[in-house]
């Protein structure tokens, strides 16, 4: 737990545990609604509790990660669907990138689910990794990792950015193919794809890195060619 990576830290002389619980909650931050010490809770919330989960990367850098406890909340079923892309979509989208002569690059949105607004009624006091904001309480306005209905939420406001404001349309054999009309620089005609799997990306196109850095104010991108 939190106590354990900051014990391992004073132990070794370091800062890695702390360095990436404190990266964490500025990203997790915004998400929260830290109440006023006189402000009440609102009707009809649910109390739950965060989590801290801790990994060590490939290249030995530390991660935390901040999770909502969803096993104590109880959402529609209805908002529980994640976007899941499927494998036979992937071929074919390797296939029209080599018939059409173009790109393809991946990308992982960073806090991706943070981007959504939470779906459910909840509220949390905050824990030992929010430093001098412990025992304080907040509300959860976005949809934190570990609820029930955040994937649901994020691909509700996937789906809403990819088709309102950059004007891609769902194919209907997969709901998680997203396509475009596009123009090449040589004045051949073709289709931009976008294939999403929960907050993982996958542009085709002559210029796919154009696609995904378009609304870069939206979402934290981090493209890495395939």
């Amino acid at each position: 737990g939190v106590n354990r990576a900051i014990e391992i830290d004073a132990k070794t002389g370091t800062n890695h545990w702390s360095d990436a619980m404190n990266k964490e909650v500025k990203t997790v931050l915004p998400a929260l609604r830290i109440l006023e010490e006189n402000e009440s809770v609102p009707p009809g919330y649910t109390l739950i509790e965060l989590m801290t989960v801790f990994d060590v990367k490939m290249d030995l850098t530390r991660k935390a990660r901040i999770c909502a406890r969803g096993d104590q909340t109880d959402p529609p079923l209805s908002v529980t669907y994640a976007s899941v892309v499927t494998r036979e979509s992937i071929r074919l989208g390797f296939l029209l990138a080599s018939l059409n002569r173009v790109d393809i690059l991946s990308a992982d949105i960073a806090g991706a689910y943070l981007n959504a607004k939470c779906a459910e009624k909840i509220y949390t006091v905050l824990g030992e990794e929010f430093g001098d904001l412990k025992g304080r309480t907040a509300i959860v306005v976005k949809a934190l990792y570990g609820l029930k209905s955040s994937a649901f939420a994020w691909r509700s406001t996937l789906s809403k950015t990819l088709k309102e404001e950059m004007e891609f349309v769902q194919c209907q054999g997969d709901m998680d193919v997203w396509r475009k009309p596009a123009v090449k620089k040589n004045g051949e005609k073709y289709y931009e794809y976008i294939f999403v799997y929960v907050d993982d990306l996958m542009a085709v196109s002559e210029n796919p890195r154009a696609i995904l850095n378009k609304h870069g104010s939206h979402y934290l991108l981090k493209p890495d060619s395939i």
